[in-house]
């Protein structure tokens, strides 16, 4: 892998999302210098991509990590390898965790991050963080008790990670966490610095932890207080992006007309199908001469 920029990092589950639309988003807006990894969970990604005709120059398929059938811990686990595996033969400014449901809108994000980053050292990941796009707060209580409690005494008689989350848990406190807090992982964008103090420590190699219940973004959150860094805001009002856990935070024109950088999740809004609202998204990089799919894919009309 050369050095870049950038590296989208890409988890390709065996659902039905149409990660080769997310990729195209990619393609389109991402900056230049960039490596595009793909996790396959699905076993046949490659096999996908040559059959779809996508240009795969700037992209790595790795296989994902095997991990306990239901856990959510089993993402964290997955991640965590794929972030290892970005870490060790190419120094990057930062990497951009995407979830094929969500979608590149602009360009830019590269540079509107850079300036966040430059001007707070500690500051470890940019996402969805203590504001939705709406401007009201999250809440992150039910994510701090499903967390205590597996790092508890129920964890432990229920065989999961107890005496690793208690043990991070313990040095995000001394650091100044609050119980659950955590940046969104549909479109999450982290500082090399923070990434490499992750590996460096180890814990991107705590293998028991794939045995949590816990969201792998309640994981990570906790991590990046235990390493010294904390989260930022990047899609309140006025910010670059507009996510949602479930759903599209507003209606596809509106998002597109704010001048968002980033979206999440194409997978319904309102009445709209994901189709419809991918079709939006594709018909803005049509008009702004980003598609059709080249340079995602060699044919002519970068459509399946």
């Amino acid at each position: 892998m050369k050095n870049c920029r950038v590296v989208y990092l890409l988890p390709v589950g065996p659902g039905a999302d149409d990660y080769i639309d997310t990729l195209e988003s990619v393609t389109a807006w991402a900056d230049p210098s960039r490596q595009i990894i793909l996790i396959d969970d699905r076993g046949d990604v490659g096999a996908e991509l040559s059959r779809a005709g996508v240009d795969t120059s700037d992209m790595r398929v790795v296989p994902a990590r095997e991990a306990p059938t239901g856990a959510r811990g089993g993402l964290w686990w997955k991640v965590a390898g794929a972030i290892e595996q970005a870490l060790a033969p190419c120094r990057f400014e930062m990497l951009v965790r995407l979830d094929t449901d969500a979608l590149l809108l602009q360009s830019g994000l590269e540079d509107a991050a850079a300036e966040r980053f430059r001007a707070d050292p500690l500051l470890g990941t940019l996402g969805g963080f203590r504001l939705k796009s709406d401007g009201s707060r999250r809440d992150f209580s039910a994510a701090g008790k499903d967390l205590r409690r597996e790092a508890g005494l129920p964890g432990r008689l229920l065989g999961r990670p107890a005496p690793s989350l208690a043990e991070l848990l313990a040095q995000a406190d001394a650091a100044g966490y609050e119980d659950g807090e955590h940046v969104i992982a549909c479109v999450q964008i982290w500082r090399h610095a923070a990434l490499a103090a992750f590996a460096k420590s180890g814990w991107l190699a705590r293998d028991d932890l794939a045995r949590s219940r816990c969201s792998d973004d309640f994981i990570f959150g906790a991590m990046v207080r235990a390493h010294g860094f904390h989260s930022g805001d990047f899609g309140g009002p006025g910010q670059p992006l507009a996510v949602s856990w479930r759903g599209l935070p507003a209606d596809p024109e509106e998002i597109l007309a704010r001048g968002t950088l980033a979206t999440h999740s194409v997978r319904s809004w309102g009445g709209r199908s994901e189709a419809d609202n991918r079709a939006v998204f594709a018909a803005h990089r049509q008009a702004a001469g980003r598609d059709p799919g080249a340079p995602a894919r060699s044919t002519p009309s970068g459509r399946r």
